[in-house]
Formats: C-alpha cells, structure tokens, sequence
C-alpha cells in the first residue's frame, strides 16, 4: 500500500514514512531509504543545494548605510 503524505516538516516525513521521494520543480529528484538519510541531505534534495548557501552568515553593509548615534 502507498499514502502520498506531501510535507515540509523534517519530524514527520521521519515519523510517517520508510521511503521518501522527492520532487522539485516538478522534476522528481529521488527516493531514498529515510533511514539512509539525513535531514540536511533531505533539504538539499528539496531546495538543490545545501541550506547553508541559502543564508549568508554575516551581510555585508556598506559603511555609508550604517547607523550611527551616540547614547546620552
């Protein structure tokens, strides 16, 4: 038997199933064994790339946009 279960919450993909296939863009990415899987190797497969591109660490604010004051 198969349930399609469509989610974004890691928790419950990992509760819920003994296989995961993944799709996106439409394209289906792969169906690996949950157990061989972790969840930064599951985002990866949803979003492409590693999560860790996805957010910079640090910005990077020019130095005429920066607030400046003093505290009286």
């Amino acid at each position: 038997m198969a349930i399609i279960y469509i989610s974004h919450r890691m928790a419950e993909v990992y509760e819920l199933s003994d296989r995961v296939s993944v799709l996106r863009d439409g394209q289906y990415v792969g169906s690996p064994v949950r157990d061989k899987l972790n969840a930064p190797e599951l985002v990866r497969m949803m979003v492409g790339r590693p999560l860790s591109d996805l957010f910079n660490k640090e910005r990077d604010i020019p130095a005429a946009s920066r607030a400046c004051g003093s505290r009286i």
